[in-house]
């Protein structure tokens, strides 16, 4: 175990290479992490940020603005709880300044009742005019909702780390030196 704990934790030396970038230190001294934790904290995932939804106060308030997304919709409208849950798992099939048409998948459907589609009616209608009506189809969406790209970047991210701890090169010391397996379980996206 000490011996473990010693490969795991041995400081890094400027001029090693280990395939990971350490964060700038400040005055105050820092208690050393393992490079396998350092490099799962610090990795991107496809060299991508995440991005900010576009605000749309500055324009005026209508459904058909073409660079507006639903997600962006949802983020507007301050959705809580179920119709939020609702929403997310909705993708945005037809939008107009009069209507807006949504398709959820069928296995989701259990999500549908009355008043949750009242209450994200009502919050279309809040944020873009009393006279817009919401219809909701029950099918399968040509694209992808904002509860399936989540469940996308996540897996990505999660893949990623794995990828990650199996690239390291202390990980696959450990492995060779202690005949050791990775728990795939135990790895996870920061």
């Amino acid at each position: 175990m000490i011996l473990i704990r010693m490969l795991a934790f041995r400081p890094i030396k400027p001029n090693e290479q280990s395939g990971v970038t350490q964060p700038p230190q400040s005055g105050t001294r820092r208690r050393q992490q393992s490079p396998v934790a350092t490099a799962v904290e610090t990795k991107k995932v496809n060299g991508n940020e995440p991005q900010q939804p576009q605000s749309m106060q500055e324009k005026p308030a209508t459904v058909s603005d073409s660079d507006a997304s639903w997600q962006n919709m949802i983020e507007e409208m301050a959705l809580a709880g179920l119709a939020r849950e609702l929403a997310g798992n909705c993708a945005l099939k037809q939008h107009s300044d009069n209507k807006v048409e949504l398709s959820l998948p069928p296995d989701k459907e259990h999500l549908l009742n009355s008043t949750q589609q009242q209450r994200l009616e009502q919050a279309l209608r809040n944020r873009y005019g009393d006279k817009l009506s919401l219809a909701i189809l029950i099918e399968d969406p040509e694209n992808e909702t904002p509860a399936q790209a989540r469940a996308r970047e996540q897996r990505e991210k999660q893949q990623a780390a794995e990828q990650s701890v199996h690239n390291d090169p202390t990980v696959q010391s450990l492995i060779d030196t202690f005949n050791a397996t990775v728990d795939k379980d135990s790895i996870q996206p920061n």
